[in-house]
């Protein structure tokens, strides 16, 4: 069992890649992004929180210190995404698209819960979202064509707000 202290949670995942827009090319515009989420899965871990003091029921006077298991729900699996970049030829004005694809697996503690007993049923990875595309950055030129990298941001769903007792 892991120590809950070693964690690290979130719902945001990085993603980057590399276009290579032809020498008549100039960007054009912002990257759209597609995702494909269908093999994340919500999955239900645990780890130990140590020394946690909490008061003695018998002893007022003298808390106890002991070790507390806490449900960690995390994000497990592989987000393939396909991107676009915009781009006109400078000769003539028509328009097109280059674009990239990639896969970001992913590991992600959403959150942590004292019990998490369906939580994973409140998680639909479908309303996953880009949610920030990072202007494109020149990383060099091969055969009098310009390559790009860009990167963003693909924002996970949060866990559920736990039901009131």
């Amino acid at each position: 069992m892991v120590n809950c202290s070693d964690l690290t949670c979130g719902n945001e995942v990085d993603f980057c890649c590399t276009v290579v827009v032809p020498s008549n090319f100039t960007l054009n515009g912002t990257a759209t992004v597609g995702i494909e989420t269908s093999a994340l899965k919500c999955v239900v871990e645990q780890c130990t929180q140590q020394d946690v003091s909490i008061p003695d029921p018998c002893d007022g006077e003298n808390p106890l210190s002991c070790d507390v298991v806490i449900d960690v729900v995390k994000a497990e699996g592989c987000i393939p995404f396909y991107l676009a970049q915009p781009v006109t030829n400078s000769s003539n004005g028509t328009s097109t698209s280059v674009g990239c694809t990639g896969t970001v697996c992913v590991d992600r503690i959403l959150c942590s819960s004292c019990s998490s007993e369906g939580v994973c049923d409140g998680i639909d990875f479908d309303t996953s979202r880009v949610t920030n595309i990072n202007s494109p950055i020149m990383i060099g030129t091969s055969c009098n064509d310009t390559i790009y990298e860009i990167s963003g941001t693909i924002t996970l769903p949060s866990c559920p707000a736990p039901a009131e007792a």
